[in-house]
């Protein structure tokens, strides 16, 4: 009988954090605030006003595209509380809040982590998925959205910074 060798090939793996995210405070509803929020072992939350949903609608409105709205200011909203909390190489589970929208979500975060240069994402550590109320993240949405407060507030200046980044 011959010998036969064994490879003993061990797998690489690369750990990375898993984050989910939840909204509280759809975009569409201008006279609410907006709360995004996502926990894992560190969790953060950002606020976007309901004046300042309103300013950006009014402008989308007259640019006559008020049907990508709402996609394009939850993915610059979402990409700013990544920048801002200093989220890095991640998978992010977002909350599926926009069904049928997720490739287009998707494609506006890669678009924006490519332009700005400022947080490490690769497009596919982007998942979607239904996030349950028993989740640290809405209890994080949840709770800000209830007292008004985040770890940050976004300006509709940071938005639209950030809408200029988008292919037309």
């Amino acid at each position: 009988m011959r010998n036969k060798k064994k490879l003993n090939l061990k797998k690489i793996k690369i750990k990375y954090k898993s984050y989910q995210v939840d909204q509280s405070g759809k975009i569409e509803q201008t006279n609410k605030v907006t709360i995004i929020a996502f926990s894992n072992t560190k969790n953060g939350s950002i606020k976007l006003l309901a004046k300042d949903k309103r300013y950006l609608q009014k402008i989308y409105r007259q640019a006559g595209k008020s049907k990508i709205y709402i996609f394009q200011v939850f993915s610059a909203l979402l990409y700013l509380l990544l920048e801002k909390s200093k989220i890095g190489r991640a998978i992010i589970v977002i909350d599926k809040e926009y069904p049928g929208q997720e490739a287009l979500i998707k494609s506006y975060l890669t678009q924006l982590v490519q332009k700005r240069g400022r947080i490490k994402l690769n497009f596919d550590e982007l998942r979607f998925d239904f996030i349950g109320k028993g989740s640290n993240a809405h209890g994080v949405a949840s709770r800000a959205y209830k007292i008004n407060r985040a770890n940050y507030i976004a300006s509709k200046e940071e938005i639209l910074s950030l809408i200029l980044l988008y292919e037309k």
